[in-house]
């Protein structure tokens, strides 16, 4: 008998409870009913019958859940419903009580099914006199054939007694036993309660996790109960399936005619793309005797059409690929070969299914066959497995990787990426994957893991382009970590390299990243264009990172170069270089006021970032909708957004991404009117390596801070704030560690004629310059005129405005940094 304890919440689930509690309600009435629930294995049945029974204690509950060991023997489901009201057959007619003493006693009567099938009826409607009946039919589908005849005779003749049958299998009852039941399927969870569901189960996982999970597990909560924890994306095309689900679809396929059995298990074994006419083919009745398509629909296992057959989602093939026999895999590959055209990708790929142990040549011909991007990471694995040469593994293994991170599964890449390296010697594992494990630990935000890595990789490579490539890649990475030092190495190292292009441009590229050694020039925004587009060419990264390019002034020109980028990678369906792009380009919108924009852009990065496993840029993304959450004064959707660039900023020592995050915690406790707190939160801003990255991070935050929106439908209106060019302005050599940060300040303080200060948006940064320029204890600075324009000389400072007592405490107890907010 099933348990009548209280229920447990169920997710999900209220449409089918709905359905089953109008039925009970009926039988509270006198009028019966029975329902058959239907769907594929794991999808919630069991459970559904659970609640529905603890939740009906008026109900005298009767149950049978059949061994499959049973089910060739007549009667044995009927037996373990009745053993329990075995002492109430005596009150039914002699021939009725005669023909069940003979079921229940193993015999083989004279009286057959029907004669006890009415016996069962009488029996149950006697039985509900006093109160209603619940019969409980759990896999239905492993019930012997006497059993079912008789319980499908009494579920469709209990409507005039206070009786409810309530089924559950696998198929819908189209046809059989259950014909002439109503059916109730249970389908898969909708997202939203998948993801509670994977809340209770994984306690503990993030929000890209819990989206990943709920992906992988497609609705089915016997799948989202048993993934592996932490999940896997799904861009390798691998859906991961536990014991008791492979179990159930196991136990599923042994229940299918033969003819359905194999056209099932051909569709989990065909790839998603250029199998389709031999799964059509397929589905098609192979004679008039045999309507494969229409019975497979029964399964609830199906999507598509018999044109487009398809299994419903990626669990439900994992699961039925995992549970077909070895012989079952084999054969369903060797027809699929059979039906395309011999050296295609598809008859190679289904050939290498069929292989047992090594085999070069096919290693080979499927190497040849690799397409672009994602689809070439399974190929990529099934040649390594294949490969008898130890360094021919380890070349396809990194090429895999590569393509996994290209792709969009930095989780997947990772994992390649230590196999190819656990095979042979480092050097070859770095060059065959292109120096991508640098790459991996800039992309997580270790950054200064990833310039030792990169740097060290470097050596590996002979062609120049790949150099400059891993190069601009360490240059990223010293600066994010505000490391001076790591920058100017990365600089000389590059100044050494002979790709072509690099000289030309390696001087203006040494101006804009690392200690300015003399006057930058200034250029009209197409001439910038042109220097932009012509680094862009020889090595994308090269382009300064947004805040470099407000501080340069060169934000537009940098931004149409960004832009230009993010189709590039649209085009290419490059995921992980186009969240970078889009990272730097909701920056660029941010600072020039198209908000709407940036938003977008940060959002979709963010989204990518997440899936991909790229932490760095998921925590850039971030803290740009952080800014726009604060100057929209939403402090919670501030505090939602940091917690985790925090958590993870602090150890990987991502001090670029961590400064931004506080200055984001800090503008939402001012606009709050919380001076106190904003002053605890913007204190990290003094620590040391932060106040090396300050003097980028200072500009932008000041620039944004002080510029409203100023689009209308995405574009720069009519009374947007006018493009700037290059600072007109000579940098002094750098004497000392905080002089390139002096001289950014002085700009602010003293600035040229034809420099983009003096404009309104440097309004509120000056107090902070003069302190960095005068020390601490300054506190006079340049007034703004009315109109914005030019601020006068450092030496006819007059008194800035007193503030509020809150900001005054704030900007005299935490020294400059704080009070160049």
């Amino acid at each position: 008998m099933r348990s009548t304890v209280a229920p447990a919440p169920l997710v999900g689930r209220q449409t089918e409870i709905a359905a089953v509690t109008e039925v009970l309600d009926r039988a509270r009435r006198g009028t019966g009913g029975a329902l058959v629930l239907w769907g594929e294995p794991g999808i919630g049945k069991t459970a559904l019958l659970d609640h529905v029974t603890a939740a009906s204690p008026d109900f005298a509950p009767l149950a049978v859940q059949p061994a499959r060991c049973e089910s060739g023997t007549p009667f044995a489901g009927l037996d373990t419903l009745l053993r329990p009201v075995e002492h109430l057959i005596a009150t039914l007619p002699v021939s009725q009580a005669a023909a069940l003493r003979g079921v229940l006693a193993g015999e083989v009567t004279k009286a057959g099914r029907s004669l006890t099938a009415v016996a069962v009826l009488s029996l149950l409607s006697a039985l509900a006199v006093d109160r209603p009946l619940l019969i409980v039919v759990d896999d239905a589908h492993g019930l012997d054939a006497e059993t079912e005849f008789v319980l499908g005779f009494v579920a469709r003749r209990v409507g005039t007694d206070p009786v409810v049958v309530l089924v559950a299998g696998h198929d819908a009852p189209a046809g059989g036993s259950w014909e002439g039941v109503d059916p109730l399927a249970v389908s898969p969870l909708a997202d939203d309660h998948a993801a509670r569901l994977v809340g209770a189960a994984h306690p503990g996982l993030d929000g890209p996790e819990v989206t990943r999970a709920v992906k992988a597990g497609g609705g089915n909560p016997l799948a989202l109960h048993e993934l592996s924890v932490p999940i896997d994306d799904l861009a390798s095309g691998t859906v991961p399936v536990g014991p008791r689900l492979r179990k159930a679809f196991a136990e599923r396929l042994q229940t299918m005619p033969a003819p359905v059995r194999e056209f099932v298990v051909l569709m989990a074994a065909a790839r998603a793309e250029g199998d389709q006419l031999t799964l059509a083919r397929s589905a098609r009745s192979r004679d008039a005797e045999e309507p494969v398509w229409e019975e497979t629909t029964w399964s609830g296992l199906l999507a598509g059409t018999p044109d487009r057959p398809a299994l419903r989602h990626p669990v439900v093939r994992a699961a039925v690929y995992a549970s077909a026999s070895p012989s079952e895999r084999r054969n369903a590959h060797r027809t699929l070969a059979a039906a395309l055209p011999p050296g295609s990708r598809g008859h190679v790929w289904h050939r290498a299914a069929t292989v047992h142990g090594v085999d070069e040549e096919i290693a080979g011909l499927l190497e040849q066959t690799v397409p672009s991007g994602a689809g070439a990471v399974p190929i990529l694995r099934r040649a390594a497995e294949l490969s008898a040469d130890p360094a021919a593994a380890t070349r396809r293994l990194a090429g895999a990787a590569v393509a996994a991170w290209h792709g969009g599964d930095a989780t997947m890449a990772r994992r390649l990426l230590a196999d190819a390296r656990s095979l042979t010697d480092e050097v070859l594992a770095t060059r065959a994957s292109r120096g991508l494990r640098g790459v991996l630990e800039l992309a997580e935000g270790s950054l200064e893991r990833a310039h030792r890595s990169i740097s060290r990789d470097i050596a590996a490579f002979d062609d120049p382009r790949m150099r400059a490539e891993l190069g601009a890649a360490a240059l990223h990475a010293g600066w994010s970590a505000a490391r001076d030092d790591l920058v100017g190495e990365t600089l000389t190292r590059l100044a050494g390299l002979t790709t072509p292009g690099l000289p030309d441009v390696l001087p203006i590229v040494r101006t804009w990243w690392g200690p300015a050694t003399g006057p930058a020039r200034a250029a009209s925004s197409a001439e910038l264009g042109d220097v932009l587009a012509h680094i862009s060419r020889v090595e994308s990264q090269l382009l300064p990172a947004s805040p470099l390019g407000l501080v340069w002034g060169i934000d537009e020109p940098l931004a149409d170069a960004v832009h230009a980028l993010v189709r590039r990678h649209r085009r290419h369906a490059d995921g992980t270089s186009l969240a970078a792009a889009l990272a730097r380009i909701a920056r660029l919108d941010i600072a020039a006021g198209r908000w709407g924009a940036a938003e977008d852009a940060a959002a979709e990065g963010l989204a990518s970032a997440e899936r991909i496993g790229a932490e760095h840029i998921a925590a850039e993304c971030r803290n740009c909708l952080g800014w726009l959450a604060a100057a929209r004064g939403d402090g919670r959707s501030v505090d939602h957004l940091t917690v985790r660039t925090l958590q993870l900023a602090g150890p990987r020592r991502d001090r670029a991404v961590s400064a931004s995050a506080h200055w984001n915690r800090g503008m939402a406790a001012l606009a709050a009117g919380r001076a106190d707190a904003a002053l605890d939160l913007l204190a990290p801003w003094t620590s040391t390596g932060t106040r090396q990255h300050f003097r980028s991070s200072l500009c932008w935050q000041a620039w944004t801070r002080s510029r409203p929106p100023c689009t209308r439908g995405g574009r720069r209106s009519a009374g947007a704030a006018p493009r700037r060019s290059t600072p007109g302005y000579g940098a002094p050599a750098r004497t000392g560690r905080d002089s390139q940060r002096t001289w950014h300040a002085r700009c602010w303080t003293n600035p040229p004629p034809n420099g983009p200060t003096g404009r309104p948006w440097t309004c509120p940064v000056r107090p902070g310059a003069r302190s960095i320029t005068h020390g601490p204890g300054c506190s006079t600075a340049s007034g703004c005129g009315d109109s914005g324009g030019a601020e006068t000389p450092a030496s006819s400072s007059t008194p800035l405005p007193r503030r509020s007592t809150h900001w005054e405490r704030a900007r005299c107890s935490s020294g400059p940094s704080v009070s160049s907010v």
